[in-house]
């Protein structure tokens, strides 16, 4: 089974892009990191969103760990969050193989903290301003670029403590979803 990796920034185009590549091909079956964990949240701790209930999202208004002033504890949060998406992930990976699909793409921004071989890797870029855009449209709250470069600083932490991954393609995500598309028939190509 070849696994495919999609990682980048909270609202580069990420889900976008694997969707698309999902698209040319029924045999390919994705995994969304935040989907994963919050499954995991869902059933293990009763946390809900007041905008959609079929989803799960912690707000950085309401996200304990928000605070990456004490270095030392988010470190910790974050070692305990990377361990998490690891068995998550596998877990998934293992039923997957065993429905029978010859591919998968995981697609997080968080890609790196994952111990897996990854057959192929791709690279999601999009500028702070239109990543705030989206990600105030995606959870229907206001979201400034001040927030989004305070995430983008917890992700940077948790990326310290994560290996180091040679991407095999960048996806700039700056005109619109025809190019996306046209991308993500790119990189279909090249991975099947």
């Amino acid at each position: 089974m070849k696994i495919i990796g999609i990682g980048g920034r909270s609202a580069s185009g990420k889900t976008t892009l694997s969707n698309l590549i999902s698209s040319y091909d029924d045999e390919i079956a994705q995994i969304h990191m935040d989907s994963v964990l919050n499954g995991f949240k869902k059933r293990f701790f009763k946390v809900s969103d007041n905008f959609n209930e079929d989803e799960t999202i912690l707000s950085l208004e309401n996200n304990p760990m928000q605070d990456i002033s004490n270095s030392f504890i988010f470190s910790g949060y974050a070692f305990f969050r990377n361990c998490l998406f690891n068995c998550l992930v596998n877990y998934n990976l293992y039923k997957l193989q065993r429905e029978g699909y010859s591919m998968v793409i995981i697609e997080g921004s968080n890609v790196e903290a994952l111990s897996i071989h990854f057959d192929f890797l791709v690279h999601m870029n999009s500028d702070t301003i239109d990543r705030s855009k989206r990600r105030s449209l995606r959870d229907k709250v206001q979201f400034t670029t001040k927030e989004m470069d305070r995430e983008d600083k917890r992700q940077d932490l948790v990326l310290k403590m994560s290996r180091l991954l040679d991407y095999d393609y960048e996806v700039s995500n700056d005109k619109g979803l025809l190019s996306l598309d046209r991308e993500a028939k790119k990189i279909y190509l090249k991975i099947k």
